[in-house]
């Protein structure tokens, strides 16, 4: 009983406010578009309790946001969306040297240490890159290092054959 009271005494205050809103707004184009969203707003308070009743409320999927990745319980959402972050990195690095220096898709390889303590400022600390080719070595290490303007330690190196 306590929530149709509730409701109702809800529902007659938007309605109240409503009045006032749509009663004061100055003639015009204005008070077009305020009645609109009004009428949008005690909508919305009439089918509260439809809404709460029946769990109407969408799900989101969160599938399309975590990619692939399995979800643990120790491991939290914005651990996820770090570790796919440095996994977009990495192969952005990767794509990038393949494309600049004409080498083989495959023939290079980054992996990123990024530094996670403080989630509002993730660094990355080194970036280490490992080639088919070493021909190509310190100018692929010059690059990259200028493309972080010097704040990650870059390591490239050569795939022992």
């Amino acid at each position: 009983m306590e929530k149709a009271e509730l409701f109702i005494y809800g529902f007659i205050s938007i309605c109240v406010g409503a009045g006032v809103v749509t009663r004061l707004a100055p003639d015009g184009t204005i008070k077009k578009y305020l009645k609109y969203i009004v009428s949008l707003c005690v909508l919305a308070a009439m089918l509260s309790p439809l809404i709460n009743a029946f769990g109407i409320i969408a799900k989101v999927d969160t599938s399309i946001i975590f990619d692939d990745v399995q979800y643990e319980s120790k491991q939290s959402a914005e651990e996820i969306l770090v570790e796919n972050e440095k996994k977009r990195i990495e192969n952005a690095i990767e794509d990038d040297i393949e494309r600049r220096w004409n080498m083989e898709n495959g023939s290079v390889s980054a992996n990123v240490s990024i530094n996670t303590q403080n989630l509002q400022a993730i660094e990355i600390n080194e970036i280490k890159i490992t080639l088919a080719d070493m021909a190509k070595c310190d100018e692929i290490s010059e690059y990259i290092d200028g493309l972080f303007y010097g704040t990650a330690k870059v390591t490239v190196s050569g795939v022992k054959e």
